[in-house]
């Protein structure tokens, strides 16, 4: 049977300690006698809490006209408390990042970049010193409510692997540096560094693999991305521009790991600007639709046994991230819950995956 869809389409470590029973806990870390790390990055130093409070001051309107235009860093402080640790100020530069979102969005997402210098003085690794900010779309409970479910579909692949970017869920509170407009306080995510993902999984990023043939990556990961990007009902991806995810090349095996990242186009999320890309036959974000190459179902087998096994786990994220009121808790529940019915119908599943039983054309 030919391929009928697009194929541009197709598819913390030292300091990290245990969360309150409460909260989420974040993937295992991994110890000192096991690692060439001796101290913690900036995202293992800030991944302390369920939720980690901070202050982001910074002149507002310097940073809403990045809306329009991306010039250059702006001045801001980054302010966090912890539990652990007293409330520390940092001078940091930030900038507006990303393309839809941007350009569409209140608050546009976030790039900060922090001083080597005054990491290094903090005892902190000072090679990794700028980080993703996803931050709400609007200002209100509806878009920190969008954040929110954003993060559980970065906490959702975090425990079906370990080659995922981390996230921690940060509350923000938003201060003009000019005292012009009203302090805000919203949710966000702070997003791992790619570099450090690749490091942390034994590879290195590939920014040039740009791939037209699939089959390159490793078998399983290609499969569990996926079907994962099926669970969340995510078809904004394209391995060919490697568009929303990023190629890591592991470096004893020679092999490619794809890895997610953007989810705010995800039937899960289903952001009020979300709609299909015009090459993919579904009418609403929240219709999924299998975006990978064709194979026998048996190859399935062994990547759907894990969302299985994960089952429990996943829908325990969804019951314990206190912040999502329940309104969303129960739309996000009741979407997965139909992807694990499609999991238990071996039929629906085959016509899901477009997958070839034996003895079948």
């Amino acid at each position: 049977m030919p391929l009928t869809r697009p194929i541009h389409f197709y598819c913390f470590l030292f300091l990290l300690i245990g969360l309150p029973a409460s909260g989420f806990s974040q993937p295992a870390a991994t110890s000192a006698a096991d690692s060439d790390i001796v101290s913690p990055t900036l995202f293992q130093y800030l991944s302390r809490d369920a939720v980690l409070p901070m202050t982001l001051k910074v002149d507002m309107r310097a940073m809403y006209r990045q809306k329009i235009r991306v010039l250059d860093y702006l001045s801001a402080q980054f302010t966090y408390r912890s539990t652990e640790v007293a409330e520390t100020t940092w001078d940091i530069k930030l900038k507006a990042r990303g393309n839809v979102r941007r350009r569409i969005c209140a608050y546009p997402p976030l790039k900060l970049k922090f001083s080597k210098k005054l990491l290094q003085e903090a005892n902190l690794i000072a090679d990794h010193n700028k980080l993703k900010l996803v931050t709400h779309c609007k200002a209100g409970g509806a878009g920190s409510q969008l954040v929110l479910r954003e993060y559980l579909a970065y906490r959702i692949y975090n425990q079906l692997t370990d080659n995922s970017f981390r996230a921690q869920l940060v509350e923000i509170d938003y201060e003009d540096a000019r005292g012009k407009r009203k302090k805000i306080t919203e949710y966000g995510i702070l997003i791992e560094d790619v570099d450090e993902l690749a490091e942390r999984i034994g590879g290195r990023e590939c920014g040039d693999c740009a791939f037209t043939n699939p089959a390159r990556f490793e078998h399983e990961a290609y499969l569990l991305f996926c079907v994962y990007q099926y669970l969340i009902g995510n078809t904004d991806f394209s391995i060919k521009d490697l568009h929303n995810l990023k190629v890591v090349e592991l470096s004893a095996a020679g092999s490619y790991l794809p890895v997610p990242y953007d989810f705010d186009y995800a039937g899960m999320v289903n952001a009020e600007y979300a709609v299909p890309h015009k090459s993919i036959p579904i009418d609403d974000v929240t219709e999924r639709f299998y975006m990978g190459l064709r194979f026998p179902c048996a190859s399935f087998e062994p990547i759907l046994q894990r969302f299985q096994e994960e089952r429990e786990n996943i829908f325990a994220l969804v019951r314990q991230l206190e912040p999502l009121d329940n309104r969303n808790r129960e739309e996000v529940r009741r979407y997965l819950e139909e992807f694990y019915r499609t999991l238990d119908n071996p039929e629906v599943l085959r016509r899901a995956f477009d997958c070839v039983e034996e003895g079948r054309k």
